[in-house]
């Protein structure tokens, strides 16, 4: 079954699947050997050709992903604990859900740090949003600079320009209490982030799209009550997809990638 799962696209109807198993099966639940090893190979061969058929609901449908070399981006070597094919739906949380992201200068940091890795062609960003205590994005990552790479490196540099703002503000409040946060002090003096990330591989357009809901929802939550609309709230993608207006800075419209 393996390649039903690894193929991106579908071309063969249920019935013909249906149809290779049930010419499989038999062979395979006879309890002793009346068949040649060539009649189980052709069924077997037989079987795994067959994808998905492109017809199946979009609930089912799996996203096409362009390749980042179709992208004019090259991968020079494959790594094999993500797919750079795929979009990723990514959450970061500060240290102790402290709400370290709660002015806008400080979420402004953010904001233009996602967009100078994607200048820099470290990642595609599809969606965002930055909360007062963490943020989400829908991501593409490429195989010579992986998602853990650049996870790693975005949240040193945020971590490391949060710091420095704080430090130019004497807010020596802020700084005990993050520096009080780090359990390795000869290793780090401040600790701004909680140690990983959540990713998730967008794998079907559903998928998708109730990320991209709940991203561009998250600030009008009764919880937060950040705006009345998602549009409203700057601090995310909701005004590219939702008003049709840009949003806060550059990002990839990922309606381009499902047509």
């Amino acid at each position: 079954m393996l390649p039903l799962w690894l193929d991106g696209y579908i071309q063969h109807s249920t019935a013909d699947i249906l149809s290779a198993w049930s010419t499989l099966l038999p062979l395979l639940l006879d309890g002793y050997i009346q068949h040649s090893i060539a009649d189980i190979l052709s069924a077997w061969s037989t079987l795994l050709s067959l994808r998905l058929d492109g017809t199946s609901s979009r609930k089912d449908r799996r996203i096409y992903h362009p390749s980042r070399a179709e992208q004019g981006i090259t991968m020079s070597h494959w790594r094999p604990d993500f797919q750079p094919e795929h979009l990723y739906f990514i959450t970061t949380k500060a240290v102790d859900h402290v709400h370290l992201f709660q002015r806008d200068l400080i979420k402004r940091l953010l904001v233009d740090l996602f967009d100078s890795f994607r200048n820099q062609k470290r990642w595609l960003v599809f969606c965002f949003v930055i909360m007062p205590n963490h943020w989400h994005v829908v991501a593409q990552f490429c195989a010579d600079d992986p998602l853990a790479d650049v996870m790693r490196d975005l949240k040193r540099d945020s971590a490391d320009r949060l710091i420095r703002q704080l430090k130019a503000e004497r807010n020596q409040k802020a700084l005990d209490s993050l520096a009080a946060k780090v359990e390795r002090p000869e290793k780090q003096h401040y600790k701004v982030w909680e140690d990983g990330y959540n990713a998730k591989d967008v794998i079907t357009e559903d998928f998708l799209l109730q990320k991209m809901e709940y991203i561009h929802n998250n600030p009008c939550q009764p919880h937060w009550n950040l705006s009345a609309t998602p549009a409203e709230y700057i601090w995310s993608s909701a005004r590219l997809y939702l008003a049709d207006e840009p949003c806060l800075i550059p990002i990839d419209d990922v309606r381009k990638m499902l047509g």
